[in-house]
């Protein structure tokens, strides 16, 4: 499904919209580029309110502190380095690669292993790489 972008004028897909739950459709009126753009310019136009901003959001309860940011990273990089399924369903689906339109149910366990199988191999094979370039 397309929308066009209120700013840039230009149709796109709804995947290039923030969410926005009081629009029809449930995605923003601009596209993220000129939302992003928006933004910054809000940002650079409003210095003072702009560090209101941040300075209320360090000081919220609801924020997030440093240590549960770091809590989520260290479980994100375990995920990865122990090549979680989850971290591989990730890798398949992201967006560039050639299962970026496929939904995380719809992958097969085989595909899963053969992802993990072939992960297993670059690391491998990169680790020897350094291994021969050190001596």
């Amino acid at each position: 499904m397309v929308k066009k972008c209120k700013i840039c004028k230009v149709m796109k897909d709804l995947s290039e919209y923030y969410k926005y739950y009081k629009s029809a459709d449930k995605h923003g009126y601009y596209c993220k580029e000129c939302a992003n753009r928006m933004k910054k310019k809000w940002n650079k136009d409003n210095p003072e309110k702009y560090k209101a901003q941040i300075a209320r959001r360090k000081f919220n309860p609801n924020w997030p502190d440093s240590q549960s940011r770091k809590n989520k990273i260290n479980k994100q990089r375990e995920k990865r380095k122990n090549l979680d399924d989850s971290y591989i369903i990730q890798l398949i689906t992201s967006k560039g690669t050639a299962g970026e339109n496929l939904k995380p149910e719809d992958i097969s366990d085989e595909l899963i292993k053969a992802s993990k199988l072939n992960l297993q191999l670059k690391r491998a094979l990169k680790k020897t790489a350094k291994l021969k370039s050190s001596t």
